[in-house]
């Protein structure tokens, strides 16, 4: 009985947190100056990690730091976007 109440709450808890995920981001469609920690801003622009330190490291991307952590506006994110497709073709 005990596994089966454990598996449950499990499986709650990871609904609760799909959730949550989801409203973050209905509310940051409104919302401009939503910030996107570096995991979020990956996975929003389809690349790793890593490229994403890349572009910050060629200025193409300015993240805001709040302590330790980095985070980029939505808004930047998505002009980033439009201006990395562009410089797709372009040799740097």
């Amino acid at each position: 009985m005990t596994d089966n109440y454990i598996h449950l709450l499990i499986e709650s808890t990871k609904q609760t947190q799909l959730l949550l995920k989801e409203i973050k981001m209905l509310i940051a469609e409104g919302n401009e100056t939503y910030l996107m920690s570096s995991t979020e801003a990956a996975m929003y622009l389809k690349v790793c990690l890593t490229t994403l330190h890349n572009w910050h490291k060629k200025k193409l991307l300015i993240p805001k730091k709040l302590g330790r952590r980095i985070y980029y506006t939505k808004q930047q994110v998505e002009e980033a976007l439009q201006n990395i497709d562009t410089l797709k073709y372009k040799q740097l």
